[in-house]
């Protein structure tokens, strides 16, 4: 039987974990938010991880925002106000598709599990604190009528080309790391 190539391998896996991650993340909400298909009310109002996660988004970018000397409050539902405006979080500016990726570019690579757990809660780490920042920055900006600039880029493909850039960096220095290790 012919050995697969180590590069298919890797692509395989990549894409097979993170269709995994990215599935959970969607079946997670679809069993919680009450106009999912799965609704399931035990988890959402026993287990419901993900609006614990929107809320820890929405209360650390309250705080960034706070330090950055504007008044600004959580509000339902899911709403981050700042002055008069505000911005509310919607699933898909929670970023779970870049978490998804990126626990699958770590996994995926072929290293033991002891050296891919620093990376993963890094990067994870890194991914929250850029959408902290975004979601912050965003509710300011609106709040100061300065949005003019959402005329010709999109926040999002903004926010993910930032990430992609992060994280790529990231990947490579510890990819970098591991293999100059082995030396």
């Amino acid at each position: 039987m012919k050995k697969i190539h180590p590069s298919i391998q890797f692509i395989l896996k990549l894409v097979g974990l993170y269709l995994i991650f990215y599935g959970f993340s969607l079946a997670l909400i679809g069993c919680t938010a009450p106009e999912g298909r799965m609704y399931i009310p035990f988890l959402a109002e026993k287990l419901n991880l993900v609006e614990g996660f929107r809320m820890f988004l929405l209360k650390t970018s309250k705080i960034f925002t706070t330090l950055s000397g504007f008044e600004s409050e959580v509000l339902p539902p899911y709403k981050l106000s700042v002055g008069n405006s505000g911005i509310k979080l919607v699933y898909s500016c929670m970023g779970y598709g870049l978490m998804s990726l990126w626990m699958a570019l770590v996994i995926a690579y072929p290293a033991r599990w002891k050296q891919k757990i620093l990376p993963i809660l890094v990067g994870l780490l890194l991914i929250n604190l850029l959408n902290i920042l975004r979601i912050g920055g965003l509710a300011m900006m609106y709040s100061q009528g300065e949005t003019d600039i959402f005329n010709w880029i999109n926040h999002h493909t903004l926010f993910n080309l930032v990430v992609y850039t992060t994280m790529f960096g990231v990947y490579v220095v510890w990819i970098r790391k591991l293999n100059y290790g082995k030396n």
